[in-house]
Parts: C-alpha cells; structure tokens; sequence
C-alpha cells in the first residue's frame, strides 16, 4: 500500500479528530465567556459618591410596538448620561409595590484613579471596563424588553407608594438621584382608587402616600 492510498484511509479519522477538537475548544470558549459574565462585581462598581438614578416601568397597561420604542429610546438617553460608578435601578409598576420586579441593579464600570505604578499591575484596564459596559447594556436592554414582552394587563396600579418605597431603597441623602417614570400615571390602587386620584392634589397624595407607606421625602433627588 502506498503512503497517498495510506493518508486516504486515514483522513476520514483525522477530519473527525480535528471537527471533535473544534467543538470541544468552542464550548470551553463559550463557558469562559458565560463564567466570565458571571463573575463580573458589579457592587465593586459602585462609587459613594456618584449619582443615583432610579427608573420605574409601568406594566399596568399594554405597550404598543410605539410605546416599546419610545422606552428603548429613553433608556439609550439614561444609559448613555450614566457616569463612572454611578447606580441605575430599574423597577416595575405592578398593582401592588409587594409585586413589583427589580429588572437592574448595576453601576457604570470604570476604572478608579490610581498611580503610575499601580496602574501596571491593575487588571483594570480600558478593554475590561470597554466589555463590562457592552454586557451592561445589553442586561438592560434584554431584561426590560424581555419584561414587556410577557405583558398581562392588570386591573389595578399602585403608582405612588412603588415612587416612595422603591426611592426609600435606592436613594441616600449624601448622594445626588433622578427618576424617571415611564407611565400613564393613572393610579388605581385600594388606598388611592382611581376617582381620588383624578381629584385629589399631589400635596394631598403624598401625605397619603407617606402616611401609609412610612416615607419621608426624598432629599437631593431631581
């Protein structure tokens, strides 16, 4: 038997050998990038001092594909004005604040500042802080239109005590907040129907709210 009649037997074995080596390389790539995403300390991300914003989705009433982008727009517009460290929470409007969903809790990756030396032996570096952005983004987007995408219309919303409450968790008075509602700001809960709600004035609401729900005003928030 020649060496060409010989490699010719051969090659069907050693095509499988290097499909199978191919395979095993691929699913080894995929579980370093699944752990890594995993392992990412996204509360090492946080700063003490950086803002804080807090946005609230309503999943009392159905989105239209409009509705849907508007919400996508709006959170690139968010996302994008995000500084180093700062914090975003993102949570539903239900028909109670005992039902409500927390979708995010993350804080913008950065790189803290360090000296010349330190930097060498950082593992903080521009391509990290670059990729755990990307990851961040796309855990935002993923978990709201994901959120949307299991819609089921309830009767009820309970607006104003989720504003208070969720504000009591996420904000602090030693740092700057925002939040942003994305709602028919209809309310209809059992403490505040929907008939005192359309009469009622926001003063009165609050006092409502707060008596109820055991919240003072938020400082420092805009």
């Amino acid at each position: 038997m020649t060496f060409a009649q010989e490699f010719r037997n051969l090659r069907p074995s050693i095509t499988k050998a290097i499909v199978q080596s191919l395979l095993a390389l691929s699913f080894l790539f995929a579980v370093s990038v699944g752990a890594s995403a995993q392992a990412i300390d996204w509360n090492g991300y946080c700063s003490p001092t950086a803002k804080r914003v807090l946005l609230l989705v309503d999943i009392t009433t159905p989105y239209d594909n409009q509705d849907k982008q508007i919400l996508v727009d709006g959170l690139q517009s968010i996302v994008g004005k995000l500084g180093d460290g700062d914090r975003i929470v993102i949570r539903t409007i239900a028909d109670s604040y005992t039902h409500t969903e927390k979708l995010i809790d993350r804080c913008m990756p950065y790189c803290p500042p360090m000296s010349f030396w330190d930097s060498l032996f950082s593992n903080c570096t521009g391509g990290l802080i670059l990729n755990h952005k990307r990851t961040l983004i796309s855990e935002i987007r993923g978990s709201v239109r994901g959120r949307l995408d299991q819609f089921v219309e309830l009767d009820h919303s309970e607006i104003v005590a989720t504003i208070t409450q969720a504000a009591k968790e996420v904000f602090s008075d030693q740092q700057s907040s925002e939040v942003f509602i994305f709602s028919d700001l209809i309310e209809n809960s059992t403490y505040i129907p929907g008939k005192d709600f359309n009469i009622l004035s926001n003063e009165l609401l609050y006092q409502r709210s707060w008596g109820l729900t055991d919240v003072s005003p938020v400082s420092h928030s805009d």
